[in-house]
Formats: C-alpha cells, structure tokens, sequence
C-alpha cells in the first residue's frame, strides 16, 4: 500500500484518502454499490451498504407522515425505483432474495392498490 500511495502522491501528484484506501482480496471490498462474491464463479452482487441505503431511502419516501394521496407517494417512489433497477440491474440478486419481476410504475401502483385494499376492507365495506 504505502508504494502505491507513493507513486500517486509523488509522480502523479494525486491525493490519497488513507482512510478510504486498502489492499484487499476483492471479495472484501465494494464499489460503487457493487460487491464480487467469489464462490466458483465470481457473479456481482449489492453491496450490503447499498441495500441498506435503498431500504432507507424507500421508508423515507414512503412514510405515512407525508400527508399525501397515494398517486403523489407512488410518483417519486417508481422514479427512484427504476432508476436504482437500471444501475443495479445487471446484478445477481443476493443470497435469499427473489429476483423483482417487474419495477416499473404500473407493478407499484398494483401492489400498493391491493395492499390498501387488503387493509381498508374492515373499514370500506363495498355493497
């Protein structure tokens, strides 16, 4: 490590963040969202930070203190959603996750429609 840092800082004139910096086998380390499980075939996965950061993100644009209706909530959770399948698409889904079917728009509305509808029938009841 230290002749790597060396030749960046002195011959390329770059900075270098120890405490971002290490040597390591590739199956330890991530970037840019991505990790390399190395288990006979390498395949790519999520990193754990990643998902962590994803399941985050979705409570925060989906918590019932926004005051919305649910075409308003549903809008920038399929632009989020979508985007984060286009970047992560390509990835083998982690061990003990199902492979999504669809993300798009429709396929949320779908759900959230069915589950509103699963939890308002003690309330709503139709004729």
């Amino acid at each position: 490590m230290n002749s790597i840092s060396r030749f960046l800082t002195k011959r390329l004139r770059l900075k270098v963040n120890r405490s971002k910096s290490a040597v390591a086998p590739v199956s330890e380390r991530s970037f840019l969202g991505f990790c390399i499980i190395n288990d006979g075939a390498s395949q790519r996965h999520i990193a754990p930070q990643a998902l962590q950061r994803f399941k985050a993100r979705v409570c925060i644009l989906t918590r019932r203190t926004l005051g919305v209706d649910l075409p308003r909530m549903i809008a920038p959770l399929a632009k989020y959603m979508r985007g984060w399948r286009a970047y992560f698409g390509f990835c083998q889904p982690p061990p003990g996750v199902a492979q999504p079917r669809c993300l798009d728009s429709s396929a949320i509305a779908d759900g959230v429609v069915e589950t509103v509808a699963k939890w308002a029938e003690p309330f709503c009841p139709t004729a």
